[in-house]
């Protein structure tokens, strides 16, 4: 089973670091950058998404931005399964990114 999770690239940063999304599928890894930047200390780690916050205001349009991204990677890899091709990192980035 394929599973989708974002994670900081520097989690104990003071300042904003690169949200990643690590995808694992059939005992493989691929890693991506979203491009989006956020300070650790809005992070909640154990959703893996933007704490509700009033000092962050843009937390519900960052969150669908990361949606928007575990949606695409799903899509893509269910995309290769359906047409016949064995999903790898490659193929994977080729249809995702």
């Amino acid at each position: 089973m394929s599973k989708a999770k974002f994670i900081l690239k520097e989690p104990n940063s003071k300042e904003e670091t690169l949200v990643y999304l690590l995808y694992n599928y059939q005992y493989k890894r691929f890693k991506y950058s979203t491009g989006e930047k956020l300070n650790p200390k809005f992070w909640n780690k154990s959703t893996q998404r933007v704490k509700a916050t009033k000092q962050f205001k843009e937390y519900p349009e960052f969150n669908a931005r990361l949606d928007k991204i575990e949606n695409g990677i799903n899509t893509a890899f269910r995309k290769l399964l359906n047409d016949g091709i064995q999903p790898n990192n490659i193929n994977i980035n080729g249809k995702f990114g």
